[in-house]
């Protein structure tokens, strides 16, 4: 590993290149006016601000005040991030507009790059956050919205390799680069690395009831979607067909990077900052579904409000269930794999993305029946959550499991 002044060198000089490269951009701009458009523009713009500012703040930390300390680490997180990521964006448009690159190796080049491009900000910036509520948003916000799917902005219209294209646009390809840096701020802040496998405390009785849940729930859906047709066989072989890559790999993505941030890393924070409270375990159940639930605010940009709202209330009720099932089983492959089948079943019925794996925007005709189910669902998922954490067995269980994190 890289000594820490070398890392801030690497850092230093890495954000040097982005700027250039913004700058660069924005002489173009100047010259050419109809190379970007109006909102690329206003990246250029704000990057180089986000960027000169960055560097300033490099060369003259903040060390006397510990809340201005802070608020720079806050701040260096959002701008490093904005720059690296849309100069990236920018020069691809930029070299593509000139025919100078070769689509399929410059988004293989972009790939690596950006498999290491936040180490130094890791090590450097969100390591020193101490605020576990300011972890949780970095993580959540900040690092998991410019890690997933990074390379699917910056590709933008450039024509490769369909499969490529296809993880690329899901956002697969992003999650050795969330792990990588998640493990970095993690180990800094003192916090152990995932648990994937039951644990040994677990009873057999509720491990089997925890597995008959996700078992009822999933075939439940599957009996939904066939209802209303003649016959299962025919259902069943109509929306086989409809699994292509893209809706296998979106659901991969949704079911390992969403859980690997929402269940280990937020869970893990959240142990920490309920560490003395009574009712420890409820209130970590009950925000991470929060928590998770709010997160998916971000699909009202493919769909309208009302129908992001509903969804948002119907997932922190998901977000309860399998919160409740990683803190007794610490089990984080179960999760990963209740999330991403449950997700695979719903892309396949609902069509959510194109041929190349890019979400799409939807339509959706709510109605009274859907505002019921909505409720139904979370009242049952809040109940099944709060079975599986009470009890003495089950807090023990629990309590031993928070001890590992």
């Amino acid at each position: 590993m890289f000594s820490h002044d070398l890392t801030k060198k690497i850092f230093f000089w890495q954000l040097i290149a982005h700027v250039v490269i913004l700058l660069v951009c924005g002489s173009y701009t100047i010259a050419a006016g109809n190379i970007f458009n109006a909102r690329q523009k206003n990246m250029i713009i704000l990057g180089l601000i986000f960027g000169i500012l960055e560097l300033l703040l490099i060369r003259h930390e903040v060390n006397k005040n510990e809340v201005l300390r802070q608020a720079s680490y806050y701040f260096s997180a959002v701008a490093v991030c904005y720059v690296l990521s849309h100069s990236l964006f920018l020069l691809t448009k930029l070299l593509s507009h000139f025919n100078l690159v070769n689509a399929n190796v410059w988004m293989l080049l972009i790939t690596l790059y950006t498999f290491v491009m936040y180490i130094p900000l890791a090590r450097l910036v969100l390591s020193k956050i101490s605020s576990n509520m300011g972890r949780i948003i970095v993580l959540a916000v900040v690092i998991f919205n410019n890690t997933i799917g990074i390379q699917g902005d910056i590709a933008g219209n450039l024509h490769y390799a369909k499969l490529f294209t296809i993880m690329n646009n899901s956002g697969v390809t992003g999650i050795p680069i969330l792990i990588i840096i998640t493990l970095i701020v993690m180990d800094s802040w003192h916090i152990k690395k995932p648990h994937f496998f039951f644990s040994s405390e677990v009873s057999v009785a509720t491990s089997f009831f925890i597995l008959l849940i996700i078992a009822l729930h999933l075939a439940y859906i599957i009996y939904a979607i066939t209802v209303n047709w003649f016959t299962f066989e025919s259902a069943f072989k109509f929306y086989v067909s409809q699994i292509d890559w893209a809706v296998i790999l979106n659901a991969l993505r949704c079911g390992v990077a969403e859980e690997w941030i929402n269940r280990f890393c937020i869970i893990s924070l959240l142990a920490q900052i309920f560490a003395n409270r009574k009712s420890r375990i409820l209130l970590i159940m009950i925000s991470d579904g929060l928590i998770f639930g709010f997160w998916h605010i971000t699909n009202v940009f493919y769909q309208s409000l009302p129908a992001t709202l509903l969804q948002m209330f119907t997932v922190s009720s998901m977000g309860m269930l399998f919160a409740a099932i990683y803190l007794y089983t610490h089990s984080l492959l179960t999760t990963m794999i209740y999330h991403g089948v449950y997700d695979l079943i719903v892309f396949v019925i609902s069509k959510n993305f194109g041929t190349y794996g890019q979400a799409l925007k939807r339509t959706i005709m709510l109605t009274s029946q859907n505002y019921y189910s909505a409720i139904i669902q979370f009242c049952v998922f809040l109940i099944l959550g709060l079975i599986i954490i009470s009890g003495k067995k089950h807090q023990k269980v629990i309590g031993a499991n928070l001890t590992q994190i």
